[in-house]
């Protein structure tokens, strides 16, 4: 099944962000915005993922939520996710 949105890439680059984020502007001042920003992070993440267990499928065989672009073409080399 291939996908319109990539819930898988922002299944795993949320977070991330999120975290660089998180880690770029926390500091001691700051714990109470830290927190939110934590906190809200969390959420968006979860929700992000909601559509991926709604959209899986468990009877149907192969890949599914496809994502698959070139990255580096010179040496053939491709950003493919898939839930198999």
């Amino acid at each position: 099944m291939q996908s319109t949105l990539p819930y898988l890439s922002l299944a795993i680059w949320v977070p991330i962000a999120f975290g660089a984020l998180v880690l770029g502007i926390g500091n001691d001042s700051r714990a109470h915005l830290i927190r939110v920003l934590s906190l809200v992070g969390a959420i968006v993440g979860l929700l992000v993922t909601l559509p991926v267990v709604s959209h899986f499928d468990p009877a149907a065989h192969g890949m599914q939520l496809v994502e698959k672009s070139s990255w580096i073409a010179r040496f053939h080399v491709a950003y493919y996710l898939g839930i198999d």
